[in-house]
């Protein structure tokens, strides 16, 4: 029986080039990854991991909206799995600085007041 392929993996290359800082690519290869995730094994923190760093290659795109929908995915795997408290307060950090990108002062100002 063949193993399936790590999400791990992919989280290497992905991490390699956002340390290059090609925002472009990163998100190419997140959104490569998600769609490969029913055949992938993978752990939730990598999970988490994942969808962080594509909300971060959308905000560096200022593409604000796209950021704060993978940053609230990543919260929600955080809050559902009882990640610890600095992972979900993260995320939250990140939803918020998004609704502030967005000119959204009072949900960013919720937001932020979480963490």
């Amino acid at each position: 029986m063949k193993q399936k392929t790590q999400l791990v993996n992919y989280l290497n290359v992905i991490k390699s080039t956002y340390d290059k800082q090609d925002w472009d690519k990163v998100k190419r290869l997140c959104e490569n990854a998600i769609k490969k995730l029913p055949a992938l094994s993978y752990s939730r923190p990598e999970e988490y991991q994942l969808y962080s760093m594509l909300g971060f290659a959308y905000h560096r795109l200022v593409k604000f909206s796209q950021s704060l929908n993978n940053h609230y995915k990543a919260y929600i795997i955080a809050s559902k799995r009882n990640f610890e408290p600095q992972h979900i307060a993260f995320a939250s950090y990140n939803i918020g600085n998004n609704l502030l990108a967005m000119r959204n002062n009072d949900l960013a100002l919720e937001q932020f007041l979480l963490v």
